[in-house]
């Protein structure tokens, strides 16, 4: 009960840091890397904006969302070496 209350309290200082002292004192000052606004390229040409850790400049990456088969809805499913067909024929299914 006395672990629940504290809890609840504390959460509540939290809230009150965030609110009414602007949230500085949150984290802890000088142990987090910088947290910068980055530029991400892809392979097929489209460029966004987001922020990042990464201390080496843009980032260049081979799939994004415009291209990737599973957010275009373009994704194939295979059937490796007959593996369904092989089940299929096992357990008698058609």
């Amino acid at each position: 009960m006395v672990a629940k209350a504290l809890k609840i309290w504390y959460n509540a200082l939290w809230i009150y840091k965030l609110i009414v002292e602007g949230g500085e004192e949150i984290m802890k000052k000088g142990i987090h890397p910088d947290y910068k606004v980055v530029t991400v390229e892809c392979t097929c040409g489209e460029k966004f904006e987001t922020r990042s850790t990464y201390a080496k400049g843009d980032l260049k990456v081979a799939v994004c969302s415009k291209c990737h088969p599973f957010y275009t809805g373009k994704a194939k499913f295979l059937d490796t070496a007959g593996r369904v067909d092989k089940f299929n024929k096992k357990y008698n299914i058609k």
